[in-house]
């Protein structure tokens, strides 16, 4: 029975991400189907190639996350094939039933500071992009991306989010966001903004400020905490409030979807600036105790030169700043490609998240009052051609940010929305 149990769960987490990529397909052809009943003006021809590209870059983020999830499922079958009871068939059912397959992912990915600067940057991520995944589709009000969506859909594309990966669902929405602007007419007017954005704050609700509010707290303290309950002593009590602990933030993201009733942008951006401003901090902290931990790892290893040469390495105070950081690079990168799928896996999603927000921000991010100036959206709101080395400056710049700043600075391209 315990068996069936682990088979039903395992193949029902398959059949969600089915169930979800459908509905969120059937929906990107919304756009198209309604434009075929009413008629009206288009923007296909000049958006094809940003929804070519973001196809072509969410493919990608598909093939390469779950390239490496593969792997984690076959080493974790490997890993039980050989500590399991010789006596017990090796049947899926079985190795379902032993294992801890997701508790045992996640904790792989926090149990190092160089595995957990990858991992947070992920949960920081996806928190930004919560805010403005609920500001594009709430209520069903129209936004700057086109026509509002409804909360079914939202709530498709953060469980693609949770079960598939980060970038994926990012990429998706943003696939999604350029065919509502492709069939929209755009707010051409500044009265007419001006307008909207006095009815968004007759709209606004208190009761959306405090969830979100509770979101952003929700979000934020226990993913600072997993560290530390990961290291605590087995047995604990902080070690068993891990898996809560882990699960909490992950069902706080369907707060914005499901709960909240619109809100102005002016909240909106208030919320972008404590995300990041968060983020920020939990990555500074990451960064942090990597280089703390790589230059440990330095200076054992100069120590053991020394002893073995009679003396002649170097000694903790001889490790320059630099050659720690260029170390703990080196390191980062290792861990990335060659240490454990699961952290490839989620290393890969940070890369990808980074890759698709900036060209996002390169590409389509034309602000109304935002950082970024030009864009499809902002060419058809202002009339200016923005140049090819300009959206390549726009990327360079939004990568480098979120390199420096962690992938969680994300939420100030989302911002250039608005």
């Amino acid at each position: 029975m315990e068996n069936l149990l682990s088979i039903f769960i395992f193949a029902n987490y398959f059949l969600n991400i089915f169930v979800c990529f459908a509905w969120i397909f059937w929906s990107l052809l919304e756009p198209e189907r309604e434009h075929r009943r009413n008629g009206g003006p288009t923007n296909v021809k000049s958006l094809r190639a940003s929804i070519v590209t973001f196809s072509l870059l969410t493919l990608t983020a598909l093939l390469l996350t779950w390239y490496h999830m593969i792997r984690f499922f076959e080493l974790s079958y490997t890993q039980w094939d050989k500590k399991a009871d010789p006596d017990i068939p090796r049947t899926m059912g079985y190795w379902l039933r032993d294992t801890k397959l997701f508790e045992e992912a996640y904790r792989n990915v926090v149990m190092t500071p160089e595995r957990w600067w990858w991992s947070q940057q992920i949960f920081l991520a996806c928190f930004g992009w919560g805010i403005w995944l609920s500001y594009q589709g709430a209520g069903g009000v129209k936004r700057a991306g086109g026509k509002g969506r409804s909360k079914v859909t939202l709530v498709a594309y953060m469980v693609i989010a949770q079960l598939v990966a980060v970038s994926v669902a990012v990429g998706l929405f943003f696939v999604d966001a350029l065919t509502h602007r492709a069939y929209a007419v755009p707010l051409t007017s500044k009265k007419q903004k001006e307008k909207e954005e006095a009815q968004e704050a007759q709209e606004e609700s208190g009761l959306a400020k405090v969830l979100l509010t509770i979101y952003l707290m929700l979000s934020f303290l226990p993913t600072s905490a997993l560290p530390t309950l990961m290291q605590a002593s087995s047995g604990t009590l902080l070690n068993k409030l891990f898996f809560p602990a882990l699960l909490l933030p992950h069902v706080a993201l369907f707060i914005p979807m499901c709960f909240v009733h619109p809100v102005s942008r002016r909240f909106t951006r208030l919320l972008y600036t404590c995300s990041t401003a968060g983020s920020v901090v939990c990555h500074a902290a990451a960064s942090g105790a990597v280089l703390k931990d790589t230059r440990s790892w330095m200076h054992a290893a100069a120590t053991a030169a020394r002893i073995v040469g009679g003396g002649g390495g170097e000694g903790s105070s001889g490790l320059q700043l630099g050659a720690v950081v260029v170390e703990a690079i080196k390191r980062q990168y290792w861990m990335l490609v060659g240490t454990h799928p699961a952290v490839s896996s989620v290393g890969s999603d940070v890369v990808m998240f980074v890759v698709c927000v900036a060209m996002w921000a390169g590409m389509e991010g034309g602000a109304r009052e935002g950082m970024w100036v030009g864009g499809e959206e902002g060419k058809r709101q202002t009339g200016r051609k923005v140049g090819l080395w300009k959206r390549v400056g726009r990327v360079l710049l939004a990568s480098g940010m979120m390199a420096v700043g962690g992938a969680g600075v994300g939420a100030l391209m989302f911002a250039g929305d608005l």
